[in-house]
């Protein structure tokens, strides 16, 4: 079981992110920018290089294609290779989104990640589910036709709302004061279900990368050598920092120095020399 956390800028950036694999962080919200996502992010990648980071938006009744194209715009500014999520509720002190209109919306949202070749969760207790579900059963079936349900559910036994057969993730409460969210299955399988591309960890399935690769296997490189202390962007682009820190790396593990990963850097990064 992994064990997350979500965050914004309500909260206080955690010292440490080593108690969680995954952690959420609120990148946007309606039409607007929650820079808390880069003071987060910032010290996630610095304390757990490995951790798997999301991006989410919170959805207001302004158009859901401009919302969807600002969640992917920061997700990229964040540094990429993020998971993506929604979160549908109702704004803490103005009145209720009117159902039947947010459900389009939040569908809106949703097939227009989909249609960019992404997938985003969607963030909802079980009761804001059922009313929305009441209000526009056809469309509620296509959003959870698209996409994955984090259920927010504080109560066990954490039933999952129809439309959807199953939640991916549940939020089940507040530990140490912050949501605490659960994903049962490995990191690579909520990879998986968040549509990002497989990271595997095997030194002979991977190619040769130097300066100008981009990819998830450059991702997994700056992570890996972020363990090692590099405090690179894991932007997923082998550029010119990406280099110093591989040459790095070389010199300090007595391999040859050329800059580039190949099979010895590989092998020597996944600790199978």
């Amino acid at each position: 079981m992994q064990h997350g956390v979500d965050l914004s800028h309500h909260n206080d950036t955690p010292a440490m992110f080593t108690p969680w694999t995954f952690a959420f962080l609120r990148a946007s919200h309606g039409l607007a920018v929650d820079d808390s996502a880069e003071r987060h992010a910032a010290v996630a990648r610095a304390t757990n290089p490995m951790i798997l980071l999301g991006a989410y938006h919170y959805l207001t009744d302004r158009s859901g294609h401009a919302q969807a194209d600002l969640l992917l715009t920061r997700e990229a500014s964040l540094g990429g290779d993020m998971m993506l999520a929604v979160d549908v509720e109702d704004l803490p002190k103005g009145p209720p989104w009117p159902r039947a209109m947010y459900a389009v919306i939040l569908l809106d949202f949703v097939q227009r990640i989909t249609a960019r070749e992404r997938r985003c969760f969607v963030y909802a207790s079980s009761s804001y589910v059922t009313e929305l579900l009441h209000a526009a059963p056809i469309t509620m079936r296509e959003v959870a036709r698209l996409a994955p349900l984090w259920l927010a559910d504080w109560t066990a036994p954490y039933p999952t709302p129809l439309p959807w057969a199953t939640h991916a993730i549940l939020q089940d409460g507040l530990r140490d004061g912050l949501d605490h969210d659960v994903f049962n299955g490995t990191i690579d399988e909520l990879r998986g279900i968040a549509g990002l591309p497989e990271v595997t960890l095997t030194s002979a399935e991977r190619r040769t990368l130097q300066q100008g690769s981009t990819g998830s296997d450059v991702h997994a490189v700056q992570r890996l050598l972020n363990v090692d202390g590099a405090g690179l962007r894991t932007d997923g682009i082998f550029g010119p920092a990406t280099e110093r820190a591989v040459i790095a790396y070389q010199r300090k593990h007595g391999l040859a120095v050329d800059g580039v990963v190949g099979r010895e850097t590989w092998t020597a990064l996944l600790g199978t020399r």
